[in-house]
């Protein structure tokens, strides 16, 4: 008894097996990976199994299983950009944003020296332009 309620293997199979193939269909639509699609359907299905005591019967299992694995995907998704490394020829948004930065004080700098004639619209006017 876990919780006040016994959990039976052929009640959760009963449940949540018919779901397995729009799980997995799901998974691999949205990782574009089958091996990585079969990890996280399997690991939706391990946390189901762990939560199965807080899950009420005649609510919806496909539901609850998809939320279960759609929290699987965003976590395999976090993890995946967290640990993607910058290669040499690709520059990281800092370092864009340093670039930006000096690009527009160098653009200003070109722009002080145009006649007073233009004033401040025309020097936005041919800011914008360039």
């Amino acid at each position: 008894m876990f919780l006040g309620r016994k959990i039976e293997t052929s009640e959760f199979e009963a449940a949540a097996v018919p779901h397995l193939q729009d799980l997995y269909r799901t998974a691999v639509h949205l990782v574009r990976d089958r091996t990585e699609a079969h990890d996280l359907v399997q690991n939706a299905y391990l946390q189901a199994w762990k939560a199965f005591h807080r899950f009420e019967p005649g609510t919806n299992c496909r539901a609850w299983l998809f939320k279960i694995l759609f929290n699987e995907i965003r976590h395999y998704r976090r993890k995946w950009f967290g640990n993607r490394t910058v290669s040499e020829g690709e520059q990281s948004f800092k370092g864009t944003r340093n670039r930006e930065k000096h690009l527009k004080a160098h653009i200003s700098s070109q722009l002080q020296p145009l006649p007073g004639t233009l004033g401040i619209f025309g020097r936005v006017c041919v800011f914008m332009c360039v």
